[in-house]
């Protein structure tokens, strides 16, 4: 004969699962932006959505998300937050903000959280696998958790002592693939068979620039891009044995040089972690 205890005892677990079966079945999405209208996603989102699935270790299915655009804005309000794109359980949705559609970082971003199915940013995702694939901001870090305690017996070095290189996806940027948009990757390798630290040089306020971009006409002369991405958390400084980090810098190919978007024409792409360089000399964008 069954004691009260254990009654009382089976009962309660019977009743926690009905309440977490009843909180599954009650996910919802959060009411759409207002203007938000629903898109069908470019063709370069298959290769980002590749670059994401790489660097996770996660596999999935594009096509099983839903996507809406809210035009004309950087970001817009969730629950209090301000925010350019969410990803929601629910319906496996994303919504992003239309000036950020195709800032690959940052649709990355969203595409991570529909592969590891939580909208929590877990550091081992958005920092350490996927870090400088998709885009981590500050409130992103800090949901991550503290960074681990760096080794203090482990070695220094500088940036210059590891192995830099540049490249391009594609290959030749085109406006005839994905409309133009292209990815230019600069990747740091620790040749060691041991982990260690790299001192990044401190610029002007005390912040350390990680990873920079200088794009330009031969000789210096006419057309010119120029971008950074600073120093964001430890993590960026610390390389496992053997270890290659990356960083991605997403464009596209316009009328107008500015910002992310590059005119037809020859360019060297110069790519950088602190102050080591590496350079893809005369790629030549073709014009329409």
């Amino acid at each position: 004969m069954k004691t009260v205890r254990r009654i009382l005892s089976e009962f309660s677990q019977l009743l926690m699962g009905a309440t977490l079966l009843a909180a599954c079945e009650r996910i919802v999405d959060p009411a759409l932006p207002v203007d938000a209208v629903a898109f069908t996603p470019p063709p370069v989102y298959a290769r980002w959505w590749a670059m994401t699935e790489a660097c996770s270790g996660r596999t999935g299915s594009l096509s099983n998300i839903t996507w809406d655009v809210v035009p004309g804005i950087s970001d817009f309000q969730l629950a209090g937050r301000t925010v350019s794109g969410y990803w929601t359980q629910g319906s496996n949705s994303i919504v992003i903000a239309g000036a950020v559609r195709l800032d690959g970082a940052v649709v990355r971003h969203e595409m991570l959280h529909a592969l590891t199915r939580t909208s929590g940013h877990s550091r081992a995702d958005f920092l350490d696998r996927c870090g400088g694939v998709v885009s981590c901001t500050s409130e992103c870090v800090a949901d991550g958790g503290p960074a681990p305690l760096i080794d203090a017996t482990l070695p220094v070095v500088s940036p210059d002592s590891l192995d830099v290189t540049v490249d391009l996806a594609p290959a030749v940027p085109s406006l005839t693939i994905d409309s133009g948009a292209f990815t230019f990757i600069v990747s740091v390798h620790n040749q060691r068979n041991y982990p260690i630290v790299a001192a990044l040089p401190q610029i002007t306020g005390g912040i350390s620039t990680a990873y920079s971009f200088d794009i330009r006409t031969p000789f210096g002369v006419g057309n010119r891009l120029v971008g950074v991405r600073n120093f964001v958390d430890p993590s960026v400084t610390l390389f496992a044995a053997g270890e290659t980090k990356h960083q991605y810098f997403d464009f596209t190919i316009g009328k107008i040089m500015s910002g992310r978007t590059i005119v037809p024409g020859t360019f060297n792409f110069t790519g950088a972690y602190g102050t080591n360089k590496a350079t893809l000399p005369s790629v030549t964008i073709a014009s329409p």
